[in-house]
C-alpha cells in the first residue's frame, strides 16, 4: 500500500469507528463529525498507510490536549436531609474556628 500525506477523500467513518469514538471519549455524533473534518483538513508532515489508525490517533491526541467537546449529562444531586445539612454546617463552622485559631 502506498503511503499518502493527505487523508483520502473517500475515508469513511464506519459505524464501528463512530461507536468507538462516541463510547471511548463520551462524544456526540456531531462532535465526531466535527473532529473528523478537522482531521481531514490537517496538513500532515508524514505519510500514513493506515488512515484508520491515524484517525484514531487524532482523537486520542485531542483527548490528551482536552480539545474535545464532550456530551454533557445532567445528574440530579442527591437529596440531603435537614439533619445532614445542619451537621455539615456545624462541621464547616468547627473547621473555620480551627483555622482562625491557627493564625
Amino acid at each position: 500500500m502506498k503511503r499518502s500525506y493527505i487523508a483520502p477523500d473517500d475515508f469513511e467513518v464506519t459505524p464501528d469507528r463512530l461507536r468507538w469514538a462516541m463510547e471511548t471519549f463520551n462524544l456526540s455524533e456531531k462532535e465526531v463529525s466535527r473532529q473528523t473534518e478537522l482531521w481531514h483538513e490537517f496538513e500532515y508532515k508524514r505519510a500514513y498507510g493506515d488512515w484508520g489508525r491515524a484517525w484514531k490517533r487524532w482523537f486520542r491526541q485531542a483527548d490528551k490536549y482536552q480539545l474535545l467537546e464532550r456530551e454533557r449529562t445532567y445528574t440530579k444531586p442527591d437529596e440531603v436531609s435537614e439533619e445532614q445539612r445542619q451537621a455539615d454546617a456545624a462541621k464547616a463552622w468547627r473547621e473555620l474556628e480551627k483555622l482562625k485559631g491557627v493564625r
